[in-house]
């Protein structure tokens, strides 16, 4: 497989808030790697999980923005080595 035969697929995200004095975002998102024929090549659960750093909704925002990014790149990390051809 090459790299132009790869494809992902992720679950939509989605959140929870319950404001508390240790309010704590936490992404996950379920990717797989798609081969041409949308056989699941590879699979990924990523999580990664951002305290706010005050009990408002712009902390709150700012860590939801720090968390997705993370997951975001991880997924990326994980997708560009879990697509390279196998080594002859």
């Amino acid at each position: 497989m090459t790299r132009g035969d790869a494809s992902t697929s992720a679950g939509a995200p989605w959140a929870i808030f319950f404001p508390s004095a240790n309010t704590t975002i936490v992404v996950e998102i379920e990717a797989r790697l798609l081969g041409p024929h949308g056989t699941v090549v590879a699979s990924l659960d990523a999580k990664q999980t951002a305290p706010a750093s005050a009990n408002s909704v712009p902390s709150v925002v700012a860590a939801f923005d720090q968390a997705v990014s993370a997951t975001l790149a991880q997924i990326v990390t994980w997708t560009l080595s879990a697509s390279k051809p196998p080594s002859s």
